[in-house]
């Protein structure tokens, strides 16, 4: 086995930091100031997509980013005058989730996306739970069926069962 090298100590540490040579010293440049720029005015914010105010300022960006303007009264919530309209769907699903599980509502074909964002922020804040919508699907996290099925059928869509 060979030994190991060791490095010799410096002498006197305060000697080896002593570096008091600043090449830039003597150099006096002087840079121009820039001027301040003059206050920009305030940018007026874009007609907003909803203007009850119910959609969270993330909801009306995407509104906003898809292009998609309400030719509605976004005050109340869509519902089928009578339960003869589309019956719902509910599932629950758990594949791809990390054993986390989701409940999607389907047949919402025949709803523009802010009916769907509007109705999505009603029944989670009814429900307390989280979700998304998902192309014309909404999902609720959780087994939330049964209690989506009543909140639904209050509102006078069609659900199973």
């Amino acid at each position: 086995m060979a030994k190991k090298k060791r490095r010799g100590k410096i002498e006197d540490p305060g000697k080896a930091a002593e570096f008091h040579v600043n090449p830039f010293a003597d150099l006096a440049i002087e840079l121009p100031k820039e001027p301040e720029p003059a206050p920009s005015p305030k940018p007026k914010e874009p007609a907003s997509p909803d203007p009850s105010g119910k959609l969270s300022p993330e909801d009306r960006e995407l509104l906003e980013a898809f292009g998609e303007t309400p030719a509605l009264d976004v005050g109340a919530l869509p519902s089928p005058k009578r339960p003869s309209g589309p019956r719902l769907h509910f599932a629950i699903q758990r594949k791809g989730r990390g054993g986390k599980t989701v409940t999607r509502v389907g047949s919402f074909k025949h709803l523009s996306m802010l009916e769907l964002m509007v109705m999505l922020k009603e029944i989670k804040r009814e429900l307390g739970v989280g979700g998304t919508v998902e192309d014309d699907i909404l999902e609720l996290q959780g087994d939330q069926r049964q209690r989506a099925a009543e909140w639904f059928g209050a509102r006078g869509y069609r659900v199973p069962g």
